[in-house]
């Protein structure tokens, strides 16, 4: 399929992106005909990134000069004071190199409106924005400043489809890469090794494995910006993409920092970015990682949802005369009531687990101690200690 039918002509196309690290990634990519944007990361500034401000900055000048479009990655998560602290060093540096930032803070994201009116903004959203009507709210707050959205992975093949066609902004998904599972601002590695003196630990990589997980190998990665477990397999839907290119998809992001040597983030793109214009059909094959596509198919993550409602919420119903909010053992029992009852209606107590205990009291008091015979909506009422009788469970009639 040619870009020329997916875009309008004269509209710049970038089908593929991806990280770099080195001259040499950036010459890589300069070679590849349907890339025209590199992501770069600094240290300071990206949960992953390894490059000093001057080396991200030099990066930036050399991917113009090859005819790249550099975004500077900014997508670490912060409070307020380390908001405040990154921020001011930000301001600091010249990003005239940059085309676009990158963020996945929403604070973030509304301050460079305020201090980088000239840069367009990426917002990574792959982590809890997965309804249309939430992101069309982004599209909104942001308006023209906003120039892509990464969309989660957890969002299927049609929902991609969909937002693609009616988002008001260019989409991109990730590719090929790792998943992330876990991620914590907290040093979880560092205290289980030991840096030389005088030296400090900014990056380790470590294999977590579980009993519970029945000993898979998680990749673990900890930075100055905190710990990430990722999955032992690799999201790979390089070969699923033609319905998307129609719907609209602007741009798919191939991650291979963890295939690449440390110094590099693209070592083998080259070849790849090659083997996916020819249509390659053994290119998940042959990859060095085992591979899957949660999701993409279908997410199904809400079908159990079900097991987890209390097996009280269908007896919800007109025999439903109030619900237990409180109490203390031994002394008493509180009831919010749903609805006019006479003491005489009055028949057992049901247990969030199922179980039905006999109600054994004729009468109950409301907060000031007088003895009621029947109770009216929505009032607060009381009765000495049932056994078992818990928060939750339901007061039924006969």
């Amino acid at each position: 399929m040619s870009l020329e039918h997916l875009w309008a002509e004269g509209e710049v196309v970038t089908r593929w992106i991806t990280f770099v690290r080195s001259s040499e990634d950036v010459l890589r990519c300069a070679a590849i005909e349907d890339m025209q944007e590199v992501l770069i990361e600094s240290a300071a500034f990206a949960r992953q990134g390894r490059l000093s401000d001057q080396d991200a900055l030099s990066l930036a000048v050399l991917a113009r000069e090859h005819d790249l479009r550099p975004v500077f990655v900014w997508d670490i998560l912060m409070p307020e004071e380390v908001m405040s602290q990154v921020s001011k060093h930000l301001l600091e540096l010249d990003l005239t190199a940059f085309s676009a930032i990158r963020v996945r803070d929403i604070g973030a994201a509304a301050w460079l409106e305020e201090y980088f009116p000239d840069k367009s903004i990426q917002l990574v959203l792959d982590d809890g924005n997965h309804n249309l009507e939430g992101l069309l709210g982004w599209c909104e707050i942001f308006g023209e400043r906003l120039e892509r959205i990464v969309l989660s992975n957890e969002l299927p093949r049609q929902k991609l489809e969909e937002y693609c066609t009616k988002l008001p902004v260019k989409c991109e998904i990730l590719g090929v890469g790792r998943i992330m599972l876990f991620y914590s601002p907290r040093p979880l590695l560092s205290k289980n090794f030991h840096s030389k003196e005088g030296e400090s630990a900014l990056w380790i990589e470590s294999i977590s494995a579980s009993k519970e997980s029945k000993e898979k190998p998680f990749p673990t990665i900890e930075t100055m910006h905190g710990t990430m477990m990722f999955l032992h397999k690799d999201r790979f839907v390089l070969d699923r993409l033609d319905t998307l290119w129609e719907a609209g998809l602007h741009a798919v992001c191939i991650d291979l920092r963890h295939l690449s040597e440390s110094s590099h983030a693209a070592s083998d793109i080259q070849n790849l970015c090659a083997r996916l214009q020819k249509g390659d059909t053994t290119i998940r094959a042959d990859w060095p990682n085992a591979t899957l596509a949660p999701f993409f198919k279908s997410n199904n993550s809400t079908a159990q949802f079900y097991r987890l409602k209390s097996k009280l919420h269908v007896l919800r119903d007109e025999t439903c005369l109030a619900q237990l909010v409180a109490g203390q053992n031994g002394e008493y029992v509180a009831y919010f009531t749903l609805r006019p009852f006479s003491i005489e209606e009055v028949g057992s107590i049901v247990l969030p687990s199922g179980e039905e205990i006999p109600f054994p009291w004729e009468s109950f008091q409301d907060t000031f101690g007088n003895t009621l015979k029947g109770c009216q909506a929505e009032q607060l009422v009381v009765t000495p200690w049932i056994k078992k009788a818990c928060s939750g469970a339901l007061l039924r009639a006969k």
